[in-house]
């Protein structure tokens, strides 16, 4: 992922101060919670940690947000920027290749960085990034080919999205989607799937994500 608003908090830290009390504690602030969030993230190897880590994800998350807001506020031609700048550049460097390495690492594993999702905070901070939609329509692209395929082995829709996933009871052949993972969406949340409702063009089903929490942001098939 480019971009999320875990490296923009960086960027802000390292470009923006405010007095040289106040600019230390922010800069302390964010490089601890950047350490910590990063220190969750390595914990993260198979599902059940995954699953173990969300309550500390959301802590730590909100601890770096909070403090990203705070440093948002602070005037960027702040007379002593180049003074933070200097003081804790290296500090700075390691915190972002750290967390960015970690970020990299679960973006290549996206059946845990969908369980991470059900951290609302973390969610929305892949979200900013985009990584996470462009995600979603992959997922409902993939789903949309399943129901096809489904169509055309039964001459009707499947049901539910579920059946895609259970081998056929009459000859046995195997299930069109072989992870159960493929039905959640990268914010932790079953696909949603409409059997009656069909493109006026296409005539195909609705399969959907209800997208980020709070975002009011639909991804479809239709799209």
């Amino acid at each position: 992922m480019k971009t999320t608003i875990l490296l923009t908090a960086i960027a802000f830290a390292a470009l923006f101060a405010q007095g040289d009390a106040n600019r230390e504690k922010l800069v302390k602030e964010n490089l601890k919670a950047m350490d910590d969030v990063t220190a969750v993230l390595k914990t993260v190897k198979d599902k059940d940690t995954a699953e173990i880590v969300v309550p500390r994800l959301e802590v730590v998350m909100k601890r770096l947000d909070a403090v990203t807001e705070s440093i948002k506020k602070i005037p960027a031609n702040d007379a002593d920027l180049a003074k933070v700048n200097k003081s804790y550049a290296k500090e700075l460097k390691a915190a972002r290749d750290a967390l960015a390495a970690e970020d990299g690492r679960l973006q290549k594993l996206p059946e845990l960085n969908k369980i991470l999702f059900k951290s609302p905070t973390w969610a929305w901070a892949q979200f900013n990034g985009k990584g996470a939609v462009i995600q979603a329509k992959l997922d409902v692209k993939g789903l949309d080919q399943a129901v096809t395929a489904y169509y055309l082995r039964k001459h009707h829709w499947p049901e539910s999205l579920w059946i895609l996933t259970e081998r056929d009871p009459i000859d046995n052949s195997p299930a069109l989607l072989q992870d159960q993972a493929a039905l959640i969406d990268p914010w932790g949340n079953a696909y949603q799937y409409e059997p009656q409702t069909f493109n006026p063009k296409t005539d195909k089903p609705l399969i959907y994500s209800n997208g980020p929490p709070g975002s009011n942001v639909r991804i479809t098939n239709w799209d």
